[in-house]
């Protein structure tokens, strides 16, 4: 009986960890029909838009913001450490 209890046991967690492999398999197949889409979608947009709009939308995004402080902050750390 102990012997017939053991193989049981191996073979629940055989089981257990199949169905665990096809869960991770399932949710990787699901993420890549989902990074397809994104990108699908997003090639679509850029594709449609006026250039000139996306241009102008993209020059007032960096003109908003503080990328240019950031990066140049940035490149003086990057200087600082090449002294060293």
């Amino acid at each position: 009986a102990p012997s017939e209890a053991m193989a049981i046991l191996y073979q629940q967690m055989a089981h257990s960890v199949g169905l665990a492999l096809q869960n991770v398999i399932a949710q990787q197949q699901h993420s890549y029909s989902i990074h397809n889409a994104i990108t699908i979608a997003a090639s679509k947009q850029l594709l449609s838009s006026d250039p000139a709009a996306a241009a102008k939308a993209s020059q007032d995004l960096i003109n908003g913001s503080a990328i240019p402080e950031n990066l140049a902050a940035l490149q003086a750390v990057v200087n600082e450490l090449g002294k060293k």
